[in-house]
């Protein structure tokens, strides 16, 4: 058996709201931001060409804890779902959300979602993004 650790970010992009209207909405300050239409730049800060094309915000749920991602998941989604309408008007206005896991792993590893989490997250407009990183 492996020693599994995992974190989850709500990430956030849309075409025309501002940070500032994403964060309005969400109550948290975003781990990375950017608006639409503001400067790219590297990590760092170094200037990059061009603008950015859509606004696109991260927010970290949770920072890497022991266990299972798929068990935290349930509570995870009841924290999200007081943004259910915000969360779908994006959608409608052409942004997208998605909760984005990353599984840390010394081994293989997988995991199964049972249909009632798949319909809360559909229902909530979120996509589902997973990266496992042995």
């Amino acid at each position: 058996m492996t020693e599994e650790c995992f974190s989850v970010s709500l990430r956030i992009w849309h075409p025309t709201l501002s940070t500032d209207d994403v964060v309005k909405q969400i109550c948290m300050k975003p781990e990375v931001a950017h608006s639409v239409g503001e400067q790219r730049t590297s990590p760092s800060g170094e200037i990059l060409e061009g603008l950015y094309r859509r606004t696109y915000c991260c927010f970290e749920l949770t920072s890497k804890a022991a266990g299972v991602f798929t068990d935290a998941l349930p509570s995870l989604l009841q924290t999200i779902k007081k943004h259910k309408n915000f969360l779908e008007t994006l959608v409608l206005d052409g942004g997208r959300s998605e909760l984005f896991v990353g599984v840390f792993a010394e081994g293989a590893t997988g995991f199964t979602l049972e249909p009632p989490v798949m319909m809360e997250l559909s229902e909530l407009s979120l996509e589902l993004s997973v990266d496992i990183y042995n």
